[in-house]
Protein backbone atom coordinates (compact mmCIF):
# COMPACT_ATOMS: atom_id res chain seq x y z
CA UNK A 1 0.00 0.00 0.00
CA UNK A 2 2.66 2.65 0.58
CA UNK A 3 4.61 1.53 -2.48
CA UNK A 4 1.40 2.42 -4.88
CA UNK A 5 1.20 5.51 -2.81
CA UNK A 6 4.41 6.59 -3.16
CA UNK A 7 4.70 5.29 -7.03
CA UNK A 8 1.96 8.62 -7.80
CA UNK A 9 4.36 11.15 -8.25
CA UNK A 10 1.61 13.56 -7.16
CA UNK A 11 1.71 11.98 -3.54
CA UNK A 12 5.34 11.54 -3.96
CA UNK A 13 5.83 15.02 -4.22
CA UNK A 14 3.12 16.05 -1.51
CA UNK A 15 5.31 14.04 1.00
CA UNK A 16 7.99 16.06 0.06
CA UNK A 17 6.68 19.26 0.65
CA UNK A 18 5.16 18.48 3.93
CA UNK A 19 8.18 17.11 5.18
CA UNK A 20 9.92 20.27 4.29
CA UNK A 21 7.24 22.42 5.98
CA UNK A 22 7.41 20.21 9.23
CA UNK A 23 11.37 20.45 9.32
CA UNK A 24 10.82 24.24 8.99
CA UNK A 25 8.27 24.34 11.49
CA UNK A 26 9.77 22.38 13.95
CA UNK A 27 13.24 24.22 13.86
CA UNK A 28 11.59 27.27 14.36
CA UNK A 29 9.44 26.25 17.15
CA UNK A 30 12.36 25.88 20.09
CA UNK A 31 13.25 22.16 19.13
CA UNK A 32 16.77 24.40 17.00
CA UNK A 33 18.66 22.87 19.70
CA UNK A 34 17.83 19.02 20.41
CA UNK A 35 17.23 18.70 16.29
CA UNK A 36 21.17 20.66 16.32
CA UNK A 37 22.63 17.98 18.73
CA UNK A 38 20.97 14.88 16.63
CA UNK A 39 22.78 16.19 13.66
CA UNK A 40 25.77 16.10 15.17
CA UNK A 41 25.39 13.40 16.79
CA UNK A 42 28.55 11.12 15.90
CA UNK A 43 28.27 7.22 15.09
CA UNK A 44 30.97 5.08 14.58
CA UNK A 45 32.39 1.71 13.31
CA UNK A 46 35.14 1.16 14.87
CA UNK A 47 35.97 -1.92 12.76
CA UNK A 48 36.23 0.35 9.75
CA UNK A 49 37.55 3.49 11.59
CA UNK A 50 34.55 5.54 10.75
CA UNK A 51 33.44 7.87 13.07
CA UNK A 52 31.29 10.34 11.50
CA UNK A 53 28.23 12.72 12.42
CA UNK A 54 24.49 11.87 11.04
CA UNK A 55 24.96 14.79 8.48
CA UNK A 56 27.89 12.89 7.33
CA UNK A 57 26.66 9.16 6.82
CA UNK A 58 22.87 10.79 5.77
CA UNK A 59 25.36 12.74 2.82
CA UNK A 60 27.59 9.51 1.96
CA UNK A 61 24.27 7.36 2.00
CA UNK A 62 22.61 9.58 -0.46
CA UNK A 63 25.42 9.99 -2.59
CA UNK A 64 25.39 6.46 -3.19
CA UNK A 65 22.03 5.82 -3.56
CA UNK A 66 22.01 8.78 -6.13
CA UNK A 67 24.84 6.59 -7.85
CA UNK A 68 23.17 3.54 -7.53
CA UNK A 69 20.26 4.90 -9.05
CA UNK A 70 22.21 6.25 -12.39
CA UNK A 71 23.84 2.76 -12.85
CA UNK A 72 20.42 1.58 -13.02
CA UNK A 73 18.79 3.36 -15.53
CA UNK A 74 22.70 3.53 -17.67
CA UNK A 75 22.38 -0.25 -17.41
CA UNK A 76 18.45 -0.40 -18.44
CA UNK A 77 19.11 2.17 -21.46
CA UNK A 78 21.80 -0.01 -22.67
CA UNK A 79 20.11 -3.48 -21.91
CA UNK A 80 17.03 -2.15 -24.26
CA UNK A 81 18.69 -0.51 -26.57
CA UNK A 82 20.37 -3.49 -27.80
CA UNK A 83 17.38 -5.47 -27.76
CA UNK A 84 15.28 -3.00 -29.84
CA UNK A 85 18.60 -2.99 -32.38
CA UNK A 86 18.36 -6.88 -32.65
CA UNK A 87 14.58 -6.16 -33.32
CA UNK A 88 15.37 -3.44 -35.80
CA UNK A 89 17.83 -5.69 -37.28
CA UNK A 90 15.75 -8.62 -37.85
CA UNK A 91 12.80 -7.03 -39.45
CA UNK A 92 15.09 -5.12 -41.72
CA UNK A 93 18.21 -7.06 -42.58
CA UNK A 94 19.23 -5.16 -45.28
CA UNK A 95 19.36 -1.99 -43.92
CA UNK A 96 22.49 -0.81 -42.57
CA UNK A 97 21.72 1.48 -39.30
CA UNK A 98 24.30 3.90 -39.20
CA UNK A 99 24.04 4.99 -42.61
CA UNK A 100 20.16 5.38 -41.97
CA UNK A 101 20.89 7.74 -38.90
CA UNK A 102 23.30 9.24 -40.57
CA UNK A 103 21.41 10.06 -43.71
CA UNK A 104 18.77 11.00 -41.32
CA UNK A 105 20.81 13.33 -38.83
CA UNK A 106 21.83 15.27 -42.18
CA UNK A 107 18.21 15.58 -43.44
CA UNK A 108 19.27 13.33 -46.55
CA UNK A 109 15.86 11.52 -45.81
CA UNK A 110 12.94 13.31 -47.86
CA UNK A 111 9.74 13.06 -45.52
CA UNK A 112 8.36 11.13 -48.77
CA UNK A 113 11.29 8.34 -47.53
CA UNK A 114 9.66 7.83 -44.17
CA UNK A 115 8.00 4.53 -44.91
CA UNK A 116 11.34 2.79 -46.43
CA UNK A 117 12.99 0.09 -44.13
CA UNK A 118 16.50 2.30 -44.39
CA UNK A 119 14.27 5.39 -42.84
CA UNK A 120 11.84 3.38 -40.13
CA UNK A 121 15.62 2.67 -38.27
CA UNK A 122 15.66 6.77 -38.05
CA UNK A 123 12.50 6.96 -35.92
CA UNK A 124 13.86 4.51 -32.86
CA UNK A 125 17.59 5.41 -32.86
CA UNK A 126 18.47 9.43 -33.89
CA UNK A 127 15.60 11.60 -32.40
CA UNK A 128 16.21 15.16 -33.40
CA UNK A 129 18.57 17.34 -31.57
CA UNK A 130 17.75 20.64 -29.59
CA UNK A 131 16.97 22.91 -32.48
CA UNK A 132 17.19 20.75 -35.41
CA UNK A 133 13.69 20.76 -37.62
CA UNK A 134 11.62 17.22 -36.99
CA UNK A 135 11.89 15.60 -40.15
CA UNK A 136 8.30 13.48 -39.22
CA UNK A 137 7.02 16.55 -38.69
CA UNK A 138 6.76 17.59 -42.06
Amino acid sequence: MIIKFLTVERNAAVLLLVSAVLGLVAYNTGLAPEIDAARNAHFAIEALHLDLTLDKWLGEFFIAFFFLLVGLELKREFVFTRIELKQVRNRFPSTDLTQSATEATTHKVAPTEMNTPKASARIIYSPPRVGEQNVLAQ
